[in-house]
């Protein structure tokens, strides 16, 4: 047999997969700046009462809005890979970005729970 018949390429299935990027790991790359975009807000805080706290306070709840809507789509970003369920998981508890760091957390962890219940029977390993 020649060598150009045992080298046939990629299959199909994996031509289907390399093109098909797992949503996941472009929705924690974007959670990931809202958290940086947030931080960089809320770590320039001014002093109470002084004329710059107006301003402040609206930038910081701007930038925790954002933060906070990023992480309800976060929740609901359905894996398209086995490697993107256990990057999510991981991210959620591993990462320093508040998402499961407090008592506060029971909604999006049980929304968490429910899309990885309904997206691991369909994944494919990566």
């Amino acid at each position: 047999m020649s060598a150009r018949k045992q080298n046939k390429g990629p299959t199909r299935k994996c031509r289907v997969s390399i093109g098909k990027a797992d949503p996941v790991f472009a929705a924690i790359g974007r959670q990931k700046q809202l958290f940086k975009n947030w931080h960089a807000v809320s770590a320039n805080e001014p002093p109470p009462k002084t004329p710059d706290r107006s301003a402040w306070d609206k930038r910081n709840e701007a930038a925790s809005n954002t933060y906070n809507a990023g992480i309800d789509t976060l929740m609901l970003t359905k894996p398209a890979t086995i490697t993107g369920a256990v990057a999510l998981i991981e991210f959620c508890f591993t990462e320093k970005t508040g998402l499961f760091d407090s008592g506060e957390s029971g909604d999006e962890a049980h929304t968490l729970l429910k899309t990885l219940a309904k997206a691991l029977p369909t994944l494919k390993a990566a």
